[in-house]
């Protein structure tokens, strides 16, 4: 089985332009194709020829796998599902998403899946309402991928503030270098004067002008006409050449009958080999109003044609504007007498022409090559799909311990995925802490000890609680290294235990963290909405990261480390047994303390059984809020603003309610605006979860968002006016513990 990761790059559009062929050349690596295995999927419509289909057929002829996705209109939805399944038929662990479609429904699939997304930004065209506005809508939700793309550092500068920036990458558009030889220029001009032999009428050294692209308002080829009117006037020599389809065709012809332009100016059409006349003409112009980094900009530098185009996007960086010897010039967007003046001198001065030319072919080679593409998107797949860790020399002793209490209904399947870990079996043990369950769980301990005697072992918790479970099988634990589970996790696969101790051991850590998301065993039943909610920005803390499956790197312990060395016991202790909830949380904070980061690892990740009803909910949320306050009381450094935010809601609402019914003036004004704004941003939330999951949890989130949130408050108030405050106690001191592989 081939074992590269697969990254599929999705696309719509009606014909194969500049942005389809990076994306073809992306797909067509062969730098990456041993770790990578790039496919591609578009929509389509109905008939050959329609969209879609003309860039599916450029993928397979280069030997690229491509995927038809049938849609268009509300047959959105059939692209979306047939694009899921491909994506879990494929083991897609990438989706890279190029423009405002793709970005959307790519983006709602990878979160269905779980499998990150890359928005790769390509400009915006804004050529009629209707893409305006979803194109508006792209630009509102630039937050939503694991990260953005974009084509220059210029790009990355103009993002919006509120983006982080460390989420936003460069991949530059690339050009193949083409060595013509010495007669190239010679022979592309004869070409293209055989080709349209109106362009010598009437003179014997025609100047031949050109642009290309798509004609939409966005290219700015109206202004380019105008400007061209001017230069006709001055320059009896000059022609122009208008490469390119679009909806504005009709309107440019007629704009250059207006101007009486003649047979002076000539619309070529799409022209599939325009790159081969390139060398033929005299100079290139790029128009654009709007663009981000034109493929025909840098075609024609790669050609050692001299270009002039407006300043827009990454024009200017493109050709290194700002510096001494620039590979192109500049003018500003849409001024045609700017423009006009400029074509004007550049065609009256050959060597000025030459040497721009020459410096453009100089820059592109050495910023712009396909290499230097493929090394940006290389670094942008070891990011949010990298290679396993190198198998260690030794795999390390490992104990996983399960802090287990009535967990009857989902012990059997944790344990038998445990004892199915492609792990060496002589080298982990799994230790379960029974806090004195009422249920079978005692039994299905002690028939899997039974059964496997060197591998699993039960040991009491007296304690009863989680954290004094979590001591008791540290207490018992013979591992160099010890992974917690809780009873009602599910493990992602055969590698769970293998992959993490690879990266443990490649990054020399002592501590790891991991995303912990929340399933549910039916997709349309209360327990998934609780789910999805917990997972939303407004369902949990806005610092933590265990929902976050793709993230990678050294993090705070906080509240999603999991693992550590047996010596990060022997150096800090065991858990505060004070502590019936956030016990994890306060000994990541010691673990933080002592000066120790930990490593977030997506092998690691588990998942966790969501609370099945809104009740078990808020029992749950009320133990997080007086855990919050024991942490706090504990580690003064741990407080925050956000979490004081459930409570001070909560003390609040009884207030605002009331001013609402019977206050009245500037009071009532202030307090309806503050139930306002809170009932805006769970109907805000409510929407969106209900668009990416089903209207049924929609409806049901604004009451799972109030169980957390009150929930919480209420929890934390509990605990700040309870008469004798929880003293922290810890059963393992430190130096206490000490560890020998027991091989």
């Amino acid at each position: 089985m081939n074992s590269a990761a697969t990254v599929l790059h999705l696309r719509a559009c009606n014909f194969v332009g500049g942005p389809e062929h990076q994306i073809l050349r992306c797909c067509a690596a062969s730098s990456l194709a041993g770790e990578y295995r790039q496919v591609l999927a578009s929509f389509t419509a109905d008939g050959v020829g329609g969209e879609g289909h003309d860039l599916l057929a450029a993928a397979r002829a280069r030997g690229i796998e491509a995927f038809e996705l049938r849609g268009g209109g509300w047959r959105d939805l059939a692209a979306a599902r047939e694009l899921e399944r491909v994506a879990r038929r494929e083991r897609v662990r990438l989706i890279c998403a190029h423009g405002y479609r793709a970005d959307l429904i790519g983006s709602w699939v990878a979160r269905k899946t779980g499998i990150p997304c890359a928005w790769f930004l390509r400009g915006y065209t804004g050529e009629n309402t209707k893409v305006r506005a979803f194109e508006h809508l792209d630009r509102r939700l630039l937050a939503w991928p694991e990260r953005l793309v974009c084509l220059s550092q210029t790009q990355v500068r103009q993002l919006p503030r509120r983006l982080a920036k460390n989420r936003a990458m460069v991949v530059v558009n690339a050009i193949e270098r083409k060595d013509e030889g010495l007669n190239a220029p010679a022979a592309a001009r004869a070409a293209v004067l055989e080709r349209y032999p109106a362009l010598a009428a009437g003179t014997q050294s025609a100047l031949l002008v050109a642009i290309a692209g798509r004609l939409s308002p966005e290219k700015g080829a109206a202004c380019f006409l105008r400007a061209a009117a001017r230069v006709a006037a001055r320059v009896p020599d000059a022609r122009f050449l208008i490469f390119g389809e679009g909806p504005m065709r009709g309107r440019l012809e007629a704009s250059a009958a207006r101007r009486e332009l003649g047979e002076r100016a000539l619309f070529a059409g799409h022209v599939a080999d325009w790159t081969a006349l390139l060398p033929g003409l005299d100079l290139v112009v790029n128009p654009s109003l709007s663009e981000q980094a034109p493929n025909v900009v840098l075609e024609a530098m790669q050609a050692g044609v001299p270009v002039l185009a407006t300043r827009v996007g990454a024009v200017a960086e493109i050709g290194d504007a700002e510096g001494a010897e620039p590979g192109l010039e500049l003018v500003e967007a849409g001024n045609e007498r700017e423009l006009a003046d400029r074509m004007q001198e550049l065609l009256a001065d050959r060597g000025r022409r030459f040497e721009l030319g020459r410096r453009g072919q100089a820059r592109v080679r050495a910023a712009y090559a396909p290499a230097t593409q493929a090394g940006q998107l290389q670094a942008l797949f070891q990011q949010l799909v990298p290679q396993p860790a190198p198998r260690p020399e030794r795999w390390p002793w490992v104990s996983v311990v399960v802090p287990v209490r009535n967990e009857s209904l989902h012990l059997g399947r944790l344990l038998d995925q445990l004892l199915g870990q492609d792990y060496p079996g002589d080298r982990f043990e799994v230790v379960v802490a029974d806090g004195g369950s009422e249920d079978a769980t005692a039994d299905i301990i002690a028939a899997y000890a039974s059964t496997h005697p060197d591998r699993v072992r039960g040991v009491m918790n007296p304690g009863r609680r989680s954290s004094a479970g979590r001591n008791a099988g540290v207490a018992a634990a013979r591992g160099e290294w010890v992974v917690f589970v809780d009873g009602h996790c599910a493990l992602p696969g055969r590698d769970w235990l293998r992959g993490q101790m690879a990266e443990a051991e490649a990054r020399q850590a002592r501590c790891m963290s991991r995303p912990q998301p929340l399933q549910a065993d039916s997709a349309v039943s209360w327990q998934a909405t609780i789910a999805h909610v917990r997972a939303s920005r407004l369902g949990h803390g806005a610092d933590s990261t265990i929902y976050d499956a793709s993230a990678r790197g050294w993090v705070h312990p906080g509240s999603s480390g999991a693992a550590y060395h047996a010596t990060v016991f022997g150096q800090i202790g065991g858990y505060d047994e004070a502590f019936d909830a956030c016990e994890d949380v306060e000994f990541n904070q010691r673990v933080a303390q002592a000066g120790m980061q930990s490593w977030l690892c997506p092998e690691a990740m588990v998942y966790y059984a969501a609370r099945s009803s809104v009740g078990g909910l808020w029992r749950q949320m009320v133990r997080y809020g007086r855990g919050r306050v024991r942490l706090m009381r504990k580690h003064p450094k741990a407080r925050s603003a956000a979490q004081w935010l459930p409570t001070l809601w909560l003390l609040w609402l009884p207030t605002g309610l009331a001013a609402l019914a019977l206050g009245h003036g500037t009071w009532r004004l202030l307090n309806a605006a503050g139930l306002a704004m809170y009932a805006g941003a769970i109907a805000a939330a409510a929407l969106a979860l209900g668009w990416r999951h089903g209207a049924r949890h929609g409806l049901r989130s604004p009451a799972v968002y109030l169980a957390i949130h009150a929930g919480l408050g209420a929890g934390a108030l509990r605990e700040l006016f309870q008469l004798r405050p929880a003293t922290g106690r810890l059963r393992l001191s430190p130096n206490s513990i000490s560890r020998s592989d027991p091989s």
